[in-house]
């Protein structure tokens, strides 16, 4: 039947949305991974310059 098929499509789109936003939340991750990284650096580099 047709709303069986309805269904499936609706299905497949809050799979799609879910694999999106599941990246986005990724990407986000990675971003704060590298601020905090980069201010770790940063944090060895200035106990280098004065110890």
């Amino acid at each position: 039947t047709s709303s069986d098929e309805d269904n499936q499509t609706v299905n497949h789109h809050k799979a799609i949305f879910y694999q999106i936003k599941q990246v986005d939340i990724l990407l986000e991750n990675m971003k704060y991974l590298d601020r905090l990284s980069y201010d770790v650096q940063q944090k060895k580099h200035r106990q280098q310059i004065n110890p």
